[in-house]
């Protein structure tokens, strides 16, 4: 049994322990009184069960500007913005907050099991929405920060959404009409924080822009985390997050609490069609906590990285260790033109980060690291980044090394390669010879390094020269295990059954 009631006829409802679940309606704009959303939410937390909220008002005006702190939802409560007439797709009915007062939340949800679906949230000197301590609630179809019509500023003082100890909460969804639009909050986008927010999901939302496809900044960061086991984005069209024009990082993870963070699919400094600079102010991937994937090998599961005005993604900190980085495109658009390209490095390893996977050589690990402005891949000059293992990727136009490790420039090879440093200042191979058949290409060349170790190397070809002769990385050839002897020598000659006409080789 389920009971519909309009608030404008009772205030209230004292729910027997046969009925379910009780629809509240709101039919005015009021702060408070019958009718009122206030009261809506207040008799829904007086109501067992799973309530929800529609409305119907009437007025000529859709938007509710509330004189205090609107009740915060104590029993799962729907609250669906579709229900009110003339709703197409985008959310018609507004809730701002210029009048609440000072730190005042837009909705605050202190439980389980909620929806917030299609409302414009803007204006209040607090966060949009706060969830504490609850679970399995969802934000779907809103405007958070932006004005009714979803291409003017109208920022909520602090976050757009807040996660604090609260777990498995879904911003956003599968889906266009589930997608928010979380732009021109004063601080961040989305904040989620605490040891308990565990396992919270952000899908198929935009991020610092509006509905027009301009940026709209969020102050701080688009995503900022300080949890694990946070998602962001999927593999589908439907699951990808567009992080882009915001003031800081388009996504920050929080030494040491913001571990494991799962990032796949998502478009990071660019437009909701890849192609026009959005970029972030600083980068568009900061990961200071440790143990992220950051892309996939799976198909749809590679972010696309380009656009922001310092590194496409910076690994920074002794706590920012072990992270994959897996089939990303960094520094190119979504159809690999030169236009869109991160103001600094692809990908920058600083501060005591080590033990980190950037691609590989089986189908779908390399990433594609093209243009950027700065290094392709670039290891900051401290003994303890080490470890860090790139393979497969593709590195090209890039307007500095492709792959620096420690002083900006080409380090020498020493003897024995008994120097220390980035990635231990690990010594590079030199090509002597390449030569093609019909069928096959055949490189010979030589390798000093540490005494009686064995080494991968990996090949690669390119249609132009480095412009410091050191080779760049645009097509993967191959790869090879050799060991060098005694003396810290080794000489090579490999094959490959591919033909390179006219292309520069490296390794």
């Amino acid at each position: 049994m389920k009971a519909t009631l309009l608030v404008a006829l009772a205030g209230s409802l004292v729910v027997s322990a046969s009925v379910r679940a009780a629809t509240f309606t709101v039919v005015n704009t009021n702060s408070t009184g019958v009718g009122s959303l206030a009261q809506a939410i207040a008799d829904a937390n007086a109501s067992a069960g799973n309530d929800a909220i529609s409305f119907a008002i009437t007025n000529l005006s859709l938007t509710i500007r509330p004189s205090a702190a609107l009740p915060t939802i104590t029993e799962p409560l729907t609250i669906d913005g579709r229900s009110q007439s003339g709703f197409v797709s985008a959310p018609i009915v507004e809730i701002s907050g210029g009048s609440a007062g000072a730190a005042v939340d837009g909705l605050k949800i202190a439980t389980s099991n909620s929806v917030i679906s299609a409302l414009v949230i803007n204006g209040f000197l607090g966060d949009g929405i706060e969830i504490t301590n609850g679970a399995n609630n969802i934000v779907e179809g809103c405007y958070i920060g932006l004005n009714r019509t979803g291409a003017t500023d109208a920022g909520n003082t602090l976050n757009g959404v807040l996660i604090t100890n609260a777990s498995a909460n879904i911003i956003g969804g599968l889906g266009a009409t589930n997608r928010n639009f979380i732009s021109g909050n004063n601080q961040s986008g989305v904040a989620i924080g605490g040891l308990l927010s565990a396992s919270n999901s952000i899908l198929g939302n935009v991020i610092g822009l509006n509905a027009t496809n301009n940026a709209i900044a969020n102050s701080v960061d688009g995503i900022r985390v300080n949890a694990p086991f946070t998602t962001i984005g999927g593999s589908t069209t439907a699951a990808r997050n567009i992080i882009s024009g915001n003031t800081g990082d388009g996504i920050e993870s929080v030494a040491t609490l913001g571990t494991n963070m799962i990032v796949r699919g998502n478009w990071i400094g660019v437009d909701t069609n890849g192609v026009l600079d959005r970029g972030n102010t600083v980068n568009g991937i900061l990961a200071a906590a440790g143990a992220s994937i950051i892309g996939g090998s799976g198909a749809g599961e590679g972010n696309l990285i380009s656009g922001n005005n310092d590194d496409g993604i910076e690994l920074n900190g002794v706590s920012s260790t072990n992270h994959l980085v897996l089939g990303n495109v960094i520094g190119s658009t979504s159809v690999f033109a030169a236009n869109v390209i991160n103001g600094g490095n692809g990908i920058l390893i600083t501060t005591s980060s080590r033990s980190n996977v950037i691609g590989g050589i089986l189908a779908g690990e390399p990433n594609t690291i093209y243009f950027n402005t700065g290094d392709g891949i670039g290891v900051a000059a401290a003994n303890a980044n080490t470890n860090n293992a790139f393979r497969g990727n593709l590195i090209y136009g890039s307007g500095a090394s492709d792959i620096d490790l420690g002083a900006a420039g080409i380090t020498a090879n020493d003897n024995g390669d008994a120097d220390v440093g980035a990635n231990q200042l690990q010594n590079f191979p030199v090509l002597t010879s390449v030569s093609n058949t019909a069928t096959d290409v055949f490189i010979t060349g030589t390798l000093n390094s540490r005494p009686s170790t064995t080494y991968a190397i990996d090949f690669y070809s390119s249609i132009a020269a480095d412009t410091a002769l050191n080779g760049e990385g645009q097509f993967y050839i191959g790869s090879t295990n050799l060991a060098t002897g005694a003396d810290s020598n080794l000489a090579f000659t490999v094959s490959f059954p591919v033909t390179l006409q006219g292309r520069h080789v490296s390794a």
